[in-house]
């Protein structure tokens, strides 16, 4: 007993005297640089060690770079004019910035934000919301989702130099997994800026939330704009969303499809591109929402497009169930009624798809139909696909 209470002592011993020697002893090659920076006769100096000190990326060093980094914030008008120790007492500020966002420190967090509103230079005001994001700091959502709003309103039209900051805002949202900060990138993706902030817009959408999904549906239902109606449904198609969300998105997009009219040839080809996406995304996901048959049926009767119709005869059989059934039944029946009577029906693709469309839901009510195609002297290849279909409901 009393040699198991020694040694219990001496292990105490030996942890207080570690603990103690690196409370009391820091790192003594950050001591060294640290030293160098502080007596460093200029601003170029501090700049080309601080330089030196970075590349270490050493943990040891934070105290000393907030220390810096509040003495260089207030003690300095943020106004950086053009001259060559501003210049570099600029990068000096930068570097700090940047160093301790990598290490996500939020002790700093006012001081990101005071040169993120206040910096006149756009890099620098860059790397301040940046870090904001790095350093998960919440706080100012707000004010970033503003500034990147407004920035969008005139897109390309600032110049490059100001794309800094978009990019620093929409990597700094992204890092905060913001959800009200999710449409500002999604518009700043479709800003008209440069090649590299539009992809970095992108990307920032896959990953930004968990769902966007009620988002982007309403976006397709209330945005002015026909073209950011389809974008939207895309990015609902891309997300990792659930599928029940993606159909919300689709059947909305339907919608807006179906009882939209376009008077601009370039409108009425994103209407005509948004109602085929809705579809297929419908199709492709095997969905069984009855809201989507009297869209279909809608779009059966106005549409002419015959790619539309075959995809809108193809979702009947997908959607399935007695509605999408007897909308079905009843076109098979207007046509049979129009050979019978001699007049012009409807390309024979579109039969084909019908019919198959009735088999898949093996809706037994058009049995009379399909053996009534047999005997109005609709083309050979509609009959076959009728008899096919006669055959598998066992008739």
């Amino acid at each position: 007993m009393f040699r198991n209470k020694i040694l219990v002592k001496c292990l105490f011993i030996i942890i207080i005297s570690s603990v103690s020697s690196t409370l009391v002893y820091p790192d003594e090659t950050a001591v060294i640089w640290i030293n160098i920076y502080r007596k460093a006769g200029s601003f170029y100096q501090q700049y080309n060690i601080l330089r030196q000190i970075v590349e270490q990326r050493n943990r040891a060093y934070i105290p000393f770079l907030v220390t810096e980094l509040k003495n260089m914030v207030y003690k300095s008008n943020l106004e950086i004019k053009a001259s060559k120790d501003n210049e570099i007492r600029k990068q000096i500020i930068g570097l700090m910035i940047r160093q301790l966002g990598d290490f996500r420190v939020k002790q700093t967090a006012h001081e990101y934000y005071k040169v993120f509103k206040e910096a006149t230079d756009p890099f620098l005001r860059g790397e301040a919301v940046v870090a904001l994001g790095k350093a998960g700091i919440r706080d100012y959502d707000y004010d970033i989702i503003m500034t990147l709003r407004n920035l969008n309103l005139y897109g390309k039209d600032q110049g490059l130099e100001m794309e800094v900051i978009v990019q620093g805002c929409v990597a700094a949202l992204r890092r905060l997994h913001d959800a009200q900060g999710y449409e500002v990138v999604f518009f700043a993706a479709e800003a008209g800026y440069t090649t590299e902030t539009t992809r970095m817009a992108e990307r920032a959408l896959l990953d930004m939330i968990d769902d966007p999904t009620p988002i982007l549906q309403r976006l397709v239902k209330e945005d002015a704009l026909y073209r950011i109606k389809l974008i939207a449904l895309k990015r609902a198609n891309e997300s990792q969303s659930k599928d029940e969300g993606k159909i919300k998105v689709a059947v909305e997009a339907l919608t807006q499809g179906v009882f939209s009219k376009g008077f601009y040839p370039k409108d009425i080809a994103y209407l005509r591109e948004l109602r085929l996406l809705a579809m297929d995304t419908l199709i492709k996901l095997n969905a069984r929402d009855e809201k989507a048959v009297p869209l279909t049926e809608r779009l059966l009767r106005t549409e002419k497009d015959i790619n539309e119709r075959i995809t809108g005869l193809q979702l009947l059989g997908v959607l399935g169930g007695e509605k999408a059934g007897e909308v079905l039944l009843s076109y098979l029946a207007e046509q049979n009624d129009r050979s019978a009577k001699g007049f012009e029906v409807d390309d024979k693709r579109l039969l084909i798809t019908a019919i198959r469309s009735i088999g898949q839901i093996d809706y037994k009510k058009a049995r009379e139909e399909l053996l009534r195609v047999q005997y109005t002297e609709l083309p050979h290849d509609v009959v076959k696909e009728a008899n096919s279909a006669l055959k598998a409901m066992g008739f």
